[in-house]
């Protein structure tokens, strides 16, 4: 099975700039650390936010 390529066309249409992205990333791996998850790859959490998108309220809410 072939994975989708990671690129910026993939997650613009989720988080309306980077900095969104950026910050939401930020609080996804904050929270798997402090769950106790210290393996945290960056790629699969991204793949798992493409997969899994925050509805539109959540982006507004992330403070740049």
């Amino acid at each position: 099975m072939t994975q989708r390529p990671l690129t910026q066309e993939a997650l613009k249409d989720i988080f309306p700039d980077n900095f969104q992205l950026t910050h939401y990333a930020i609080r996804i791996a904050q929270q798997h650390i402090q769950s106790g998850n210290e393996n945290l790859n960056i790629n699969q959490m991204l793949r798992e936010i493409c997969k899994h998108p925050p509805d539109k309220d959540m982006i507004e809410k992330i403070e740049v």
